[in-house]
């Protein structure tokens, strides 16, 4: 048989090796060496003790075993048995309990092996959770003490065929409904082989991970991978590794490793406790390989750990990105060997599945960093497509699809649960693109939040609030929560705290806020204190169960005292007094609430440190040139106590609208609409139970759909000249003129009524607050006057695209104005002549008018 298609065949080779195995670290001087021949010796001895306590071939074992050594030992005796091995993270406290008791109803025909306290423990939970103790007394009856294994007689081995189940992977993820991936010999074989290949792993070589061997980095990137190419294996105990993180480092000096193995997290971990003015002495260069997976990677935490140690020697070339998951065995994109470490800067605003991504420079406003983890191993193929499975173009973001020989074909017992397209593609329901032949991973889409109209990702909000001094590592979560809409979701942020004043965590969680909106332009709505944050048995935080303890109303009581001492706080300094000392701090001199900033030393450096200062301390956005805009400490006050400086949402228009060298400044073009015309529109509007202004306004909508190209419009719209609102209009759920008028005409009789979303509402002498739109973007107005006024002048200061309607003698003028300065005359008067003609082509086809 091929020697790729069978797990037991790697014994084939390495059962006569007496000096290469594995080293078990069980303290920092405490090794264990056991040769690949001792291994299988013992694992045919201790599959003749599972044979003796009734487990047969197609059985499943459950595996509670803490030990490194004996858990590969029963591993590879259930391998060389044709038992089906279930590993799980020992069982420690009532999470790891409750999937215990839910992967064991997920078998068929169980065993469970642990130790008697193991046993104990569950026993324990079923007493306090009695809708568990019928599935913990099945497993009682069907438990193997791992104190009464002898291994003192050998068993034959039992032959294996490539499509037979060699074992099950149950993620680290929901314990309230594990799924257990189904693994082949074939799968795991031709995973294996491509990593083999990939990295060009020789025979001989020296590997070391601290990872569980619950976990399929561990198992089968560190174990299985290397007892296959017969290298020589160190694994640390996964304590020893928390309890002294330079240790992982001190061995691989020591024993002259080749290549590590951890996710994100054990970098991370080792910096925090590295100390760079310390020499250690050691020497890395022969440390050819960091693989990095597992988790989202961090750039700068990649970057760091490369730098801090390339002083003893270590290649800059090691660090080795990777993808990967449980139904990919666990190996989908490597980065090669002796290759960079490479990332891109992308624009944060661009991340919706669909959407082409934008590349940025490293540190331009907006950018965010994202680690190219390489291109497809031999054993799988990657696709990106939306969630209907269609494939997207190159560098667009989708979902990330697998097919190959190492993909799972399923999970255990659940045949309906993988989501698999007709032609075998799976989607992992990680979110990514493709860009130069290479993957690029962005997140699960179960970690995006939609705030604000940005895609964030859980991760980014994280990393960045742990730059806060006060702030601990590891130990913050971030997620979406319901929020006053359908559509839209509320930033929570929760820190582990372990003070009792909530007075100094409302200055911490005032700092995170400001840095949060600082570095990423977000706004964070609660900061919330807890005791702990939960987490996976390997770590992962559990995000959504924060989620859900906010939402059922556990957080209501300390989110409303920690606003009570925010409102005490802000009712002793207001916001001329916070001005007059901060301005002082600055310009080192007391300063007049009427003294020009410009004329009292406040050059544009101090002013644009006082616009930091604005939003770093207090959460004001107040640019540098709305410093100069008001440039006293009295303007300014008024400025800011009226909300300082707003920002509207745009549209982006394709840069032929753009005049790169201005002209006269507004220019305009106006059209009438004559009685007939009105007639029909109006009669349109009457069928639809709406109003003739809505049926403009949804040509105006449609018009800016088409023009843009974007899916979500948005527009202000004006009824007088006092005020004006905010609407957005989502077009994939429009179908028809009638449906898009009813929508418009909805979310603008709502907004107007009983004060929901008066956020989006606002009074004519907030102009001067407007911020200009970004650069291929517009501010567009929709103006309806009803006693045939005109009122452009004031909104074309601000607006970059206006249509008025001015009703009179039963027709409609219709006015288009715009700034020329920015817009070309002659594409706006393209875009006015389509618009016309769009309504005519309504009133033409008034019976069969759709979107």
């Amino acid at each position: 048989m091929d020697k790729h298609r069978l797990m037991h065949q790697i014994f084939a080779a390495n059962r006569e090796m007496v000096d290469r195995g594995i080293t078990f670290i069980n303290e920092a001087d405490e090794e264990e060496f056991v040769s690949y021949r001792q291994l299988y010796e013992r694992s045919l001895c201790l599959l003749h003790d599972l044979r003796h306590y009734g487990v047969q071939a197609g059985h499943e074992l459950l595996l509670q075993i803490q030990d490194n050594r004996l858990f590969l030992e029963v591993f590879w005796a259930c391998i060389l048995g044709r038992i089906i091995a279930v590993p799980v993270t020992v069982a420690t406290n009532d999470e790891t309990k409750l999937k215990v008791c839910k992967v064991w109803g997920k078998l068929s025909t169980p065993h469970f092996m642990g130790s008697e306290a193991t046993m104990k423990g569950m026993a324990s939970f079923a007493e306090e959770q009695p809708e568990f103790a019928p599935s913990v007394d099945a497993i009682k009856s069907r438990f193997i003490d791992i104190a009464s294994l002898k291994g003192e007689s050998s068993a034959d081995l039992m032959e294996a065929e490539p499509d037979d189940i060699a074992f099950i992977q149950f993620s680290s993820g929901s314990t309230g409904d594990p799924k257990g991936v189904v693994l082949t010999h074939s799968n795991v074989m031709a995973n294996v082989a491509a990593m083999q290949k990939i990295w060009h792993i020789e025979a001989g070589e020296r590997v070391l991970s601290w990872m569980p061997l619950t976990h399929d980095m561990g198992l089968i990137a560190m174990h299985l991978l290397h007892a296959f190419t017969q290298s020589s294996q160190f694994i640390m105990r996964t304590k020893l590794f928390i309890l002294n993180p330079l240790l992982w480092i001190e061995k691989a000096n020591k024993h002259r490793v080749n290549r590590l193995y951890s996710p994100n997290f054990g970098y991370k971990y080792f910096l925090a406790f590295y100390d760079s003015e310390h020499d250690y002495g050691w020497d890395l260069s022969g440390l050819s390989c960091l693989c990095n997976g597992a988790e989202p990677i961090s750039t700068e935490i990649s970057e760091r750990f490369m730098e801090q140690l390339a002083k003893y020697n270590l290649p800059q070339t090691a660090m080795r990105p990777a993808y990967g998951l449980a139904e990919g065995t666990v190996g989908v994109c490597f980065t090669p060997q002796n290759e960079p470490f490479k990332y891109v800067a992308v624009d944060r605003r661009f991340l919706r599945i669909g959407e082409t991504v934008r590349l940025l420079k490293r540190g331009e406003a907006g950018s965010l960093l994202y680690v190219d983890v390489g291109g497809p191993i031999e054993s799988c193929e990657i696709m990106i497509a939306d969630e209907h499975g269609s494939p997207l173009p190159m560098s667009t973001v989708g979902y990330i699809f697998i097919k190959g020989p190492s993909v799972t074909r399923g999970y255990y017992n659940e045949p309906e649960a993988a989501e698999r397209q007709a032609d075998e593609w799976l989607n992992t329901a990680d979110i990514g693109f493709m860009l130069n032949g290479r993957l690029i991973v962005v997140g699960r889409a179960k970690d995006i939040l939609f705030v604000n109209g940005q895609n964030v990702f859980s991760h980014d909000i994280e990393r960045v609030a742990e730059e806060v001094d006060g702030v601990e590592l590891w130990n913050v979560a971030a997620c979406g929560t319901g929020g006053t809409t359908a559509d839209t979701e509320e930033a929570c942020l929760f820190l582990l705290y372990r003070g009792k004043n909530l007075e100094a965590f409302c200055e911490l969680a005032s700092r995170v806020k400001q840095h949060i909106h600082r570095k990423m332009g977000l706004f964070i709505d609660h900061v919330i204190p807890v005791k702990s944050i939960p987490k996976t048995t390997s770590g992962k935080i559990q995000r959504y169960k924060l989620g859900e303890q906010y939402t059922s109303g556990q957080f209501d009581s300390i989110i409303h005292d920690m606003e009570t001492i925010k409102t005490k706080q802000a009712a002793f300094e207001n916001t001329e007094q916070m001005l007059l000392r901060l301005c002082q701090d600055l310009l080192g001199r007391e300063l007049g609430v009427h003294d020009h900033f410009n004329e009292s030393g406040g050059n544009s450096l101090i002013l644009t440190q006082l616009s930091d200062e604005l939003e770093k301390w207090h959460g004001f956005s107040v640019s540098v040139p709305d410093l100069y805009k008001y440039p006293t400490i009295a303007k300014l006050t008024a400025f800011i106590d009226r909300g300082g400086s707003l920002s509207l949402p745009s549209v982006g228009m394709d840069e032929a609208y753009f005049n790169k060298e201005g002209s006269q400044g507004v220019s305009a073009f106006e059209a009438e609409l004559d009685s007939e015309t009105c007639r029909v529109l109006q009669a349109i509007a009457d069928e639809a139970k709406t109003d003739l202004k809505h049926v403009l306004l949804s040509g105006f909508l449609y018009l800016l759909k088409l023009a843009s190209g974007e899916g979500m419009i948005h527009v202000q719209v004006a009824a007088d000249e006092n005020q004006f609102r905010s609407l957005t209009i989502d077009f994939a759920g429009v179908d028809s003129l009638e449906t898009l008028m009813v929508l418009a005409a909805t979310k603008l009789e709502a907004r107007s009524g009983n004060g929901d979303g008066v956020e989006s509402v606002y009074a004519a002498k907030d102009l001067d607050r407007i911020q200009q739109s970004e650069e291929l973007r517009i501010l567009p107005l929709f103006v309806i006057h009803a006693d045939g006024s005109s009122t452009q002048g004031q909104w074309l200061e601000v607006f970059d695209l206006v249509i008025e309607l001015a009703e009179y003698d039963e027709q409609v003028e219709v006015l288009c104005g715009f700034n020329s300065r920015k817009l070309k005359e002659h594409k706006i008067k393209e875009l006015f002549t389509q618009y016309m003609l769009l309504l005519a082509d309504i009133v033409e086809n008034s019976d069969k008018v759709s979107v």
